[in-house]
């Protein structure tokens, strides 16, 4: 087969950071603009929506004060956030944006790292949120975590411990694109990371320490400058952002379900496919234009 079968609207498009042709496309992917995707992100960053240093918040929740800010360098092209290994660099977060989330919550970022074996602090940053100082909570998202060649990583920390655990995933490879949801339940403290649309670790909190995770204004900061909440090299101890490029960083306020989060993934185009939805597209085009003609 030439195409991966996938349904795939024009907002799950926009999130790979797509232009898709209406009905030419999707026609090949399949149930013309029917979403994947279950439920909608209560905030998003999507770096195709990026003007200047603004990254405009397109979820459900959409507002100006939510509006990321290109930080450290980070550069934005086609769509995509590039980030080279360096602390501070990245998007960072207006810490007000997570002031309603007050119990589940989800968050989902796809990338693209580049030779993670490479790492050169041992602990390169996909995103943090929280951790605005010793023992205070927080989640950090590891595209590497441990030294050259190291697992990918979730980890979370709390008021009880500066480093609770580390919840390991796969090692990930060069040119890889990535799918990285972390989710949580706050009625039973489960936390959960996943890759590519597959469960890669879980732990449950015990009561002490996911009574920490109950609301994420707690420890997402209480202004901009003390704040370490963002995508790329954002946490307290000053690790680097990660090596690539991100097409969006999203949030939920709601803990999503594996099916939910396995659904997302197959939305995502494959690397490589995108140019062969586009011969398709043109061949279909063309085809009808024969036959009208």
């Amino acid at each position: 087969m030439l195409f991966k079968s996938f349904p795939i609207s024009s907002s799950l498009a926009a999130k790979a950071g797509l232009t898709i042709c209406t009905g030419a496309v999707l026609a090949l992917a399949g149930s013309a603009g029917t979403a994947v995707g279950t439920v909608t992100p209560y905030l998003e960053w999507n770096f195709s929506n990026t003007s200047g240093t603004t990254v405009a918040d397109t979820g459900s929740a959409a507002s100006s004060s939510y509006n990321g800010t290109l930080v450290g360098g980070a550069t934005v092209s086609g769509g995509q956030m590039a980030t080279t290994g360096t602390a501070g660099m990245g998007m960072q977060i207006p810490y007000g944006a997570f002031g309603a989330i007050t119990g589940d919550f989800s968050f989902e970022m796809l990338s693209t790292v580049s030779n993670p074996a490479s790492a050169n602090d041992g602990w390169n940053t996909f995103f943090n949120v929280g951790g605005n100082s010793s023992n205070q909570s927080g989640i950090l998202v590891h595209s590497v975590a441990g030294g050259a060649g190291a697992p990918s990583a979730a980890a979370f920390y709390t008021t009880s411990s500066d480093n609770t655990g580390n919840l390991s995933g796969p090692v990930l490879s060069s040119g890889e694109q990535v799918l990285v949801d972390v989710t949580y339940i706050a009625s039973s403290g489960l936390f959960s990371f996943y890759v590519n649309g597959t469960l890669a670790n879980s732990t449950t909190l015990s009561s002490s320490e996911y009574t920490d995770f109950g609301n994420l204004a707690t420890f997402a900061g209480t202004s901009n400058s003390a704040a370490y909440d963002g995508v790329g090299g954002f946490d307290y101890w000053n690790n680097l952002s990660f090596v690539g490029t991100t097409n969006y960083f999203s949030v939920y306020n709601s803990a999503l379900t594996a099916n939910q989060v396995a659904a997302n993934y197959t939305a995502v185009p494959e690397t490589g496919t995108l140019g062969l939805l586009g011969l398709g597209a043109l061949g279909l085009l063309m085809l009808k234009r024969r036959k009208t003609a």
